[in-house]
């Protein structure tokens, strides 16, 4: 979260009733100016390059994303989305398993061959989603967005798509 890091890095203690937690490695406050006469760059930047900088170490702890119905959680090197929505037919419920460290991009789905790996990773949203409160302003409509396609790409039959909440 980037707001809960901003907040740690200001003068005042954050308010504790806001949820999250600095995803930066903590870092010694800076000089406006270094010895060599040159601005030093701010600790979040610093976390966010690479310069200078050894592998990062694998995550620890999850993290969630939360869109309406459209979820998504990373632990480790494993990242988990849903997609869950009521239709008139039912529930339609859709699931993606991705190793990003084999598979940056998302090109291979995992959940069929790792049911083992989905439930875990769905436990870890599940218990989020239930600490969390109920939206202040919920979605009011799903659009279609067409999954490994720009929108300048027409559809085709088989194409695999979600439905995206405002």
């Amino acid at each position: 979260d980037l707001l809960p890091h901003v907040l740690g890095e200001s003068t005042e203690p954050p308010d504790q009733a806001l949820a999250g937690e600095g995803q930066a490695p903590r870092a010694p406050r800076l000089r406006t100016v270094s010895s060599e006469g040159q601005a030093p760059r701010a600790p979040l930047l610093r976390a966010l390059s690479s310069e200078g900088q050894a592998p990062r170490a694998p995550l620890l702890r999850a993290l969630f994303w939360r869109q309406g119905h459209h979820q998504a959680v990373r632990h480790g090197d494993w990242k988990l989305t849903v997609s869950e929505r009521e239709t008139a037919d039912g529930r339609e419920t859709k699931r993606w398993l991705f190793n990003l460290a084999s598979d940056p991009t998302e090109q291979q789905d995992l959940a069929a061959q790792m049911p083992d790996k989905v439930a875990e990773l769905q436990s870890l949203l599940d218990d989020h989603n239930a600490a969390q409160p109920e939206p202040l302003w919920p979605s009011v409509l799903d659009g279609p967005q067409l999954i490994d396609k720009t929108e300048a790409e027409n559809y085709v039959p088989g194409d695999e798509y979600i439905y995206w909440p405002n």
